[in-house]
């Protein structure tokens, strides 16, 4: 019960549609600006339910005011014991896709290479303990997968080593491309 009413109050939240100005009329300028300029007007954008919530200090309860009083059947708010879940669920959508993402990529490099060469030192990754330091200089990993395999790794260690590995590696390959000219 609790999951159906969590899914059907984002689902309503994700279905219901307003202009930015109809929603700034009804909730004030943190719902879309200044109502009535003419940036909003010329824009004719629409914003969701789900969209309006996500922006920063509106509330469920306040989108809800306004979708209830301009619905045109009888509109179901969301439950007491689903409330929290979905205004959290909704607001927070951005940082979990986000963090989707990053764990994907985390997924997508486990094979990447890491530079045999490559020296665990402070001055290189200043933000490493000591004891993962000499962890990587010891066990050497060959990727990212090794490297995931050894204990006391802390995971914004790994996903550290994983920033420097690529940003050196794209510098490297932008070096390759440049070609200097000596004057005859």
């Amino acid at each position: 019960a609790r999951e159906n009413a969590i899914f059907a109050s984002i689902e309503r939240l994700r279905t219901f549609t307003l202009f930015v100005t109809e929603w700034s009329v009804h909730g004030g300028e943190k719902f879309g600006g200044k109502h009535g300029t003419d940036k909003v007007k010329a824009s004719g954008a629409k914003k969701t339910g789900e969209q309006v919530l996500q922006m920063p200090h509106v509330s469920l309860s306040e989108v809800e005011d306004i979708m209830a009083a301009l619905s045109d059947a009888p509109f179901v708010r969301t439950p007491r014991f689903a409330f929290d879940t979905v205004e959290a669920t909704v607001k927070y959508s951005s940082y979990l896709d986000r963090q989707e993402q990053d764990m994907e990529s985390w997924r997508k490099s486990q094979n990447l290479p890491i530079p045999p060469n490559i020296v665990y030192d402070r001055a290189t990754f200043p933000s490493f303990k000591e004891e993962e330091l000499e962890k990587l200089q010891r066990h050497r990993p060959k990727n990212f997968s090794e490297a995931n395999l050894i204990g006391g790794m802390r995971p914004t260690s790994l996903v550290s080593l994983y920033h420097i590995i690529t940003k050196k590696a794209a510098r490297s390959r932008g070096q390759k491309g440049v070609t200097t000219s000596v004057p005859s």
